[in-house]
């Protein structure tokens, strides 16, 4: 409130606050997904709202990207908004170092290794040379053939080609044999050169004079790049440099034309910071570098996609540069959170470990994980069996049974088995939108779309067993098709007796909490007084009465349905000496009806 001069007669007007802040709740069904993909950021939250929009950003369906095929199905079933973590994986590689013979040949630009014949513990390799235009040069070739199982730590004076010699350095443990083809690529600038030939993913580069391009991300996806230089109608002193990706028929698919650029820092339209601020193909590798002179289109080369990622590579690491399911921690908000993976075992201890964690981790972040059955679980009955002893367990996470079987648009539409996290979070998603996240998303109205059918087929009595055991299941009816059958979480066993035994339950408590911790971030370092205390009352109560008026509790009133206290009973004198005010929030859940039970009885005529 601002106070005026009333020295002239006058009406004059005050704005007075009226002390009530509003709390708006956010988000329900934000889910994310961590896994490999063909192209995009590396760690980086990037936020989807589509399929289509995964496929420009991350490079669509790929066969090693259990991911890529999640998000499919998320999106199919409801889902609206995604957050995608690409993973690579990180593991060691084998070091080559190319000899004189070829770093030292005339005409050689760069150069890349191939490899072929892999086998159980053996490839072949060749380095070759290539010129400016990407073309092998004539003599500078070498092959060699590593056979890992005989190997040394280090492996020196492999003869490739007369003095081309190589140096290959063993990682330590047992490196994987590569994929067969052009894997690793590297600039040839006269010296010392080293490719890696491992699971990480390489990145496409080109040189233009002492101009090094390479691709936004890693991955085979760049070599599908050519770069340009022109300078038509450029201011003097600058350059046009023109991107374009081709499709597989070598057709443009889309093209960057990045005009008046230049080589120099000082200059507003430095290509460094252009390319890292608006393009979505290629980066300047080189941290210094000269006018190029013009060029046709080259291509860029060495794109590779690497081995797919290892389970520690999705949890990855907590400490920053934080790496995978940690990178979460650098988005605002998310709800869900799939890790999507071929399979896992239930007796593999590093497997129940990694499931752990993500627990723990979605715990941390007031969020709900979604977990895939193990590969044990083949049958209705085998996972009967096993659900008595498993004991992955949390409120925060919730595993449905079993496996899904859907079309593969990569193999020509046959039938393929998926892991069903990708069905389930957008059967929550769209439960949220239609009914509110205090409905259990589960029951005729959780048709699983898109799919053909679950992997296996459970009875009654198997189905009753896993519920009991806090585990849900997919069910195929008539005229219904297969739905999602089954709301608990994986501390809802019997025997738990757990306050979070239901999914909606859970996550509505999860929303309260996440909404009241952001909506009440004003009342820090506010005096501690029944002022604050009456505002706490004014914010949270309003918060709690638009859900009960959406019919999110128990309850004919609200009275019934939430009590939010907050006052000197709440917050006593020692508690304000230590700077501490409490607010009390109670609220009466509406819990899913699991079993109907119609109790039918025969009238029985009476007699006269």
């Amino acid at each position: 409130m601002s106070y005026l001069s009333t020295q002239a007669p006058g009406v004059y007007v005050r704005e007075i606050p009226s002390g009530v802040r509003t709390i708006v709740g956010g988000a329900t069904s934000i889910t994310a997904f961590v896994g490999g993909a063909a192209r995009g950021p590396v760690d980086t939250p990037t936020s989807v709202s589509g399929f289509g929009e995964f496929d420009r950003i991350f490079g669509g369906l790929h066969r090693h990207s259990p991911m890529s095929q999640t998000l499919r199905h998320f999106f199919a079933n409801g889902g609206g908004q995604a957050l995608v973590v690409r993973v690579v994986n990180t593991g060691e590689g084998i070091t080559l170092t190319p000899g004189p013979g070829l770093t030292g040949a005339a005409g050689v630009e760069r150069f890349e290794v191939e490899i072929q014949n892999p086998a159980a513990a053996s490839f072949s390799l060749i380095i070759r040379g290539l010129d400016a235009d990407g073309e092998p040069v004539a003599g500078v070739e070498g092959n060699a053939t590593i056979n890992l199982a005989s190997a040394e730590a280090d492996i020196e004076g492999i003869d490739l080609s007369g003095d081309a010699l190589v140096a290959a350095e063993m990682p330590s443990g047992s490196p994987s044999v590569p994929a067969a083809g052009i894997i690793a690529s590297a600039p040839n600038s006269g010296g010392t050169q080293t490719l890696v030939l491992g699971p990480a993913p390489a990145t496409s580069r080109v040189r233009i004079g002492n101009l090094l391009l390479e691709a936004a991300s890693p991955g085979r996806w760049g070599d599908r790049l050519t770069a340009s230089v022109n300078r038509d109608d450029a201011p003097a002193g600058t350059f046009n440099l023109v991107l374009q990706e081709l499709d597989a028929d070598g057709n443009v698919a889309q093209e960057e034309a990045h005009l008046g650029v230049s080589h120099q820092e000082a200059h507003p339209r430095f290509l460094t910071r252009v390319l890292a601020g608006r393009s979505g193909l290629g980066r300047v590798a080189s941290a210094t570098f000269g006018a190029p002179a013009d060029t046709s289109a080259r291509a860029f080369l060495g794109g590779t996609d690497g081995s797919p990622p290892e389970p520690g590579d999705l949890l990855g690491s907590d400490v920053e540069p934080r790496r995978g399911m940690y990178a979460l921690r650098h988005a605002d908000l998310f709800n869900l959170l799939c890790l999507p993976r071929d399979g896992w075992e239930v007796g593999e201890a590093t497997d129940r470990t990694f499931w752990q964690t993500a627990m723990t981790f979605v715990e941390s972040e007031r969020a709900f994980l979604i977990v895939d059955p193990p590969n044990e679980w083949t049958t209705g009955a085998a996972a009967a069996t096993a659900a008595s002893s498993f004991s992955v367990r949390s409120s925060n996470a919730a595993l449905v049974f079993p496996r899904v079987r859907a079309a593969n648009p990569l193999d020509d539409g046959s039938p393929t088995e998926f892991p069903p996290c990708g069905v389930v979070a957008g059967i929550i998603a769209r439960t949220d939108s239609r009914r509110g996240l205090w409905k259990a998303p589960a029951g005729i109205d959780a048709v699983a779309r898109g799919i053909i059918e679950p992997t296996a087929t459970l009875t009654d009595i198997q189905q009753g067993t896993l519920n009991r055991y806090g585990i849900d299941a997919f069910r195929t009816f008539p005229v219904y098709g297969t739905v999602l059958w089954g709301a608990r979480t994986l501390e809802g066993a019997d025997e738990q007796a757990s306050d979070w035994k239901y999914i909606s339950v859970r996550r509505l408590a999860l929303y309260i909490q996440e909404n009241l911790v952001r909506g009440t971030q004003w009342a820090v370092f506010e005096p501690n007084g029944e002022a604050l205390w009456a505002q706490l009352r004014l914010s949270v109560g309003g918060f709690m009465q638009t859900l009960f008026e959406k019919g999110a509790f128990a309850g004919a009133s609200k009275s019934d349905a939430y009590v939010v206290e907050c006052n000197a009973q709440t917050t006593t004198a020692g508690d304000i000496d230590r700077g501490v005010v409490n607010v009390i929030v109670r609220f009466a859940p509406l819990r899913p009806a699991e079993f109907v039970i119609l109790k039918i009885q025969q009238m029985v005529s009476q007699a006269g």
